[in-house]
């Protein structure tokens, strides 16, 4: 999903992606730096806008360490970091129902990855109190928010527990009027 703030007199392009798991043969090409098979001709079209987003549908981690749980554990090579960021994805979201697939390492190994890969994340954290933080930038003089929810399935952050940041009417509600009084565009990822 694009963005494209033009209609209001803005020119600011986000792109929105679905869920990007590299796992099974995505992980292979992203190790095997074979990013065309990946992304083909969406490349030239991620790159040209101002923030490219997508869901990162499961750890990047080298500790196995599945939670019990209906469904797979999903997990990837933290080198798949390379292919997320030959697509030029300077966020991702983590609120979703595989972030907390392999535990708490698991969650942890993902948003250092991605920091030092200089790649920002939404929606997943050390307690609820950081998996609710919006991610906000500055495009064009403009605040952008994003807000991740994930529904409550497995890995949902607590009180004193990681994990996302969960999809409850109440707390979103509140989330994104606080958003909105510090930025002038918010947008809501829902997994």
């Amino acid at each position: 999903m694009a963005a494209d703030l033009k209609n209001k007199g803005i020119s600011i392009k986000i792109i929105f992606t679905g869920d990007f798991c590299p796992i099974n043969r995505i992980e292979k090409n992203c190790i095997d730096k074979n990013y065309d098979f990946i992304y083909n001709d969406v490349l030239p079209i991620l790159l040209d806008s101002d923030i490219s987003i997508t869901n990162l549908e499961c750890p990047l981690t080298s500790k196995l360490n599945p939670i019990p749980k209906s469904g797979p554990n999903l997990i990837a090579n933290p080198e798949t970091i390379n292919g997320i960021k030959f697509g030029g994805f300077q966020l991702v979201t983590l609120a979703n129902n595989h972030i907390f697939d392999q535990g708490e390492a698991g969650l942890y190994d993902t948003i250092n990855i991605c920091k030092r890969n200089k790649i920002d994340t939404v929606g997943a954290g050390s307690n609820i109190d950081e998996a609710s933080l919006p991610f906000y930038i500055k495009i064009e003089d403009k605040t952008i928010a994003v807000l991740n929810f994930a529904e409550k399935e497995f890995g949902i952050a607590g009180k004193n527990k990681p994990g996302a940041n969960p999809l409850d009417p109440i707390s979103n509600y509140k989330q994104i009027l606080d958003a909105k009084t510090k930025a002038d565009y918010v947008f809501i990822v829902i997994h």
